[in-house]
C-alpha cells in the first residue's frame, strides 16, 4: 500500500513548457471533460463549476494558453471540494501543461482524504527526474513512471483505460510509458476527512508541494485516445517548427526527401518552396524528388500555417553531384617520433559519398583501421615503416602515397 509519505510517486500528465504564443488559442474541449482549471488569474473550473480555492504560495505566470498557476514548492496549492463527479472508478484521464522548476517529489494533481494510502488517483513528480501516475483502490495501488525534462513546458497526459487495464503516460502526445493493472480507483471518500482534489499539493496538509507552473489542469471521465491527445497538444501549442528540413547531397537520378516537423492548431497546412518560389502541389509535410537532376539543385524551404498564422522553415540546400571516384586531396604525411609517442595519420579525399577507408602498413591491411584517421599510440620500433590508405566508393578507388613513420632513438 502506498503511504502518504510518497504521495508523489504516482502521477502522470502531459507537459511541454515553451514560450507562449502572442496569439494563444483557446483551450480545446473533448467529450468527457469534467473539469478544467485554466489558471487565468483565478481558480475557477471553466467547465464543470468545481471551483477551487488558493492557499499558500500560489501566484500566476505566463502559461501555454493564457496564464498558469505558479506553485512555490513550499506551501502553495489549490483546493477543490470533493464531488460525485470525481468518483471515477473505471477509466479516467488527467492532463495539463507542466513546467517543472525543480523535480522535488511534488504533487501535481491529487484526489484523496486524510487517510494515508487511500488515494484514488494522482499525478506528480518523483524527485528523481520522472513523472509519476498513481491509481489506488481500497486494498492495492499501481504506480507508473516516465522520465521528464525540467525547465521547459511539457504537455503531460495520464490515462487509465478500465476496459483494457492499461495505464499510460504521454508526454507531448508521445506514449512514453505504459503498464497493465487490475487496480481500479477507489470511489467515495470519507466526507468527515476533508476529501477533495489538490492541485500542487495534497488537499489536507503541506508536505509534497510542487515547484513550477501548471496550466490547463484537466480531468476526464474516460480514457482519451492518442489521436485525441495529439489534438489537444496541437490545439494548445503555438505554431512551431520542431524539425527543420536538412541539406542534402544527391547523385543524379537518385531520390531525395525533404521533411519538416511542426506543431500547432490542427489542421496544419504546408507549402514547399524552391529558391523562394512556391512548388505547385507540394503541400504535404514531406517533399519527394523522385529523380534528382542538376536543375533541382538549390534552396528548399516550407511555409507551415494554421488558423493562428504561418511560419517559414530554415533553408535546406540540395546539391546534385555527379558520381565520381575518390580523389585524394591531402595525403598522409611523414612522421619522426620518439618511442612512446602517438602518431596520427590522416587523409582528405573528395568524390561521391559514402566513402570507405582501409589503412595499410608496409602494404598489408591493418585490421579495423577503417576511418579517415589512423591513430597509433605508445609507439615502439615495431611501428616504424610505410603507411598508406585506400579510399573507395561506388565509382572506384584511390591509393594514397606511402608515408614514412620513423622511430627516433630514445630521448635521454
Amino acid at each position: 500500500m502506498m503511504q502518504r509519505i510518497f504521495a508523489v510517486a504516482f502521477f502522470t500528465i502531459v507537459f511541454t513548457m515553451t514560450a507562449k504564443s502572442t496569439n494563444a488559442s483557446q483551450p480545446a474541449n473533448l467529450p468527457g471533460l469534467i473539469s478544467r482549471w485554466s489558471g487565468e488569474n483565478n481558480a475557477l473550473d471553466d467547465v464543470g463549476g468545481h471551483d477551487g480555492t488558493l492557499q499558500g504560495g500560489v501566484s500566476y505566470t505566463q502559461g501555454k494558453v493564457g496564464d498558469a498557476f505558479l506553485i512555490d514548492g513550499e506551501t502553495g496549492k489549490i483546493i477543490v471540494p470533493d464531488s460525485p463527479a470525481f468518483e471515477l472508478t473505471d477509466s479516467l484521464t488527467i492532463s495539463c501543461w507542466l513546467f517543472i522548476n525543480r523535480n522535488n517529489g511534488g504533487v501535481i494533481f491529487f484526489r484523496g482524504d486524510a487517510r494515508p494510502g487511500l488515494d484514488p488517483y494522482a499525478l506528480g513528480t518523483d524527485g528523481n527526474g520522472s513523472i509519476a501516475f498513481h491509481i489506488g483502490s481500497a486494498t492495492d495501488n499501481e504506480d507508473l513512471f516516465a522520465p521528464i525534462t525540467s525547465g521547459e513546458w511539457n504537455f503531460v497526459t495520464a490515462v487509465l483505460d478500465g476496459t483494457t487495464g492499461l495505464m499510460k503516460i504521454y508526454i507531448n502526445a508521445s506514449l512514453v510509458a505504459q503498464t497493465t493493472t487490475t487496480v481500479r480507483p477507489l470511489g467515495p471518500l470519507d466526507p468527515a476527512l476533508t476529501p477533495g482534489i489538490g492541485i500542487g499539493n495534497v488537499a489536507d496538509f503541506n508536505l509534497f508541494t510542487f515547484d513550477g507552473a501548471i496550466d490547463e489542469m484537466s480531468l476526464y471521465n474516460r480514457a482519451l485516445t492518442q489521436a485525441e491527445i495529439k489534438f489537444l497538444f496541437g490545439a494548445n501549442s503555438r505554431l512551431t517548427i520542431i524539425t527543420q528540413p536538412q541539406s542534402q547531397e544527391a547523385k543524379p537520378g537518385s531520390a531525395v526527401v525533404f521533411s519538416v516537423g511542426a506543431v500547432g492548431m490542427a489542421p496544419l497546412k504546408y507549402q514547399w518552396r524552391f529558391n523562394g518560389i512556391n512548388i505547385p502541389g507540394a503541400i504535404k509535410s514531406s517533399l519527394v524528388i523522385q529523380h534528382a537532376q542538376k536543375f533541382n539543385a538549390g534552396s528548399y524551404s516550407v511555409v507551415v500555417s494554421d488558423a493562428t498564422g504561418k511560419i517559414t522553415s530554415n533553408n535546406a540546400t540540395l546539391a546534385v553531384v555527379p558520381a565520381a571516384p575518390p580523389v585524394i586531396i591531402i595525403p598522409p604525411t611523414d612522421h619522426f617520433l620518439f618511442p612512446g609517442a602517438t602518431a596520427v595519420f590522416s587523409v582528405v579525399a573528395r568524390g561521391s559519398t559514402p566513402m570507405t577507408y582501409q589503412w595499410l602498413f608496409n602494404g598489408r591491411i591493418i585490421p579495423g583501421a577503417n576511418s579517415s584517421t589512423l591513430v597509433l599510440p605508445r609507439l615502439t620500433r615495431a611501428n616504424a615503416g610505410l603507411y598508406s590508405v585506400v579510399v573507395m566508393n561506388s565509382q572506384g578507388m584511390a591509393i594514397s602515397r606511402q608515408a614514412h613513420l620513423n622511430i627516433l632513438a630514445s630521448q635521454r
